[in-house]
């Protein structure tokens, strides 16, 4: 209970911080058809992006401690009056490293009901925490998905994926796999970023 609240100061309680302006703009989503969809929501679009922009060092730290993504949850649906229906095998968690500044965490989540949940979510960053991206692998309807990210508070649609995101076993693995590589080849990109794209 003391590693919660002492979380919950540091991570969700920065001063006069209310987050991206386009998220309040949003009324009566489909995702809001049930309560753990909305704090489901919340936390992978607005709660978990923005402590990782924010505090970037404290959140990937948070994150790749045992159940620490689920400590993270677990304050998001307290701050939002709700239960958590998630355990800590809902959610799988790989860190990368690519060349020799390019990190990235890939949490995969439960499979979505709602669009626009997501299916994977991605966490890139530098070793001095100067180079951030948040980018998310989000459903859609009739089996899609769409590769999304955030310019500060401006979402945004980068593509759609038309090959289903769920997979299993080896394909599955494999699909990872390249998605991984798109999405810091992506980020690479926008930023400029010299890295071999193997």
């Amino acid at each position: 209970m003391r590693l919660m609240r002492v979380l919950g100061k540091k991570l969700f309680m920065k001063s006069g911080y209310k987050g991206p302006e386009s998220d309040s703009i949003i009324s009566n989503p489909p995702y809001y058809t049930s309560e753990s969809a909305r704090v489901r929501y919340l936390f992978e679009h607005q709660v978990l992006r923005d402590q990782f922009f924010n505090l970037p060092d404290k959140t990937v730290e948070t994150i790749l401690k045992k159940d620490g993504l689920l400590t993270i949850f677990r304050i998001a649906t307290k701050f939002n009056g709700c239960d958590n229906s998630y355990s800590p095998e809902d959610y799988h968690i790989v860190f990368m490293r690519k060349d020799l500044d390019i990190n990235t965490i890939c949490i995969e989540c439960p499979n979505p009901k709602y669009t626009p949940l997501c299916y994977r979510i991605y966490i890139i960053f530098s070793d001095d925490y100067t180079n951030l991206g948040y980018y998310t692998i989000e459903c859609g309807v009739n089996n899609n998905a769409f590769l999304c990210g955030w310019d500060g508070a401006k979402h945004l649609l980068f593509n759609e994926i038309k090959t289903p995101p769920m997979w299993e076993g080896k394909e599955k693995s494999v699909f990872i796999s390249i998605e991984t590589l798109i999405v810091i080849d992506l980020h690479a990109k926008r930023f400029n970023l010299c890295y071999e794209g193997k």
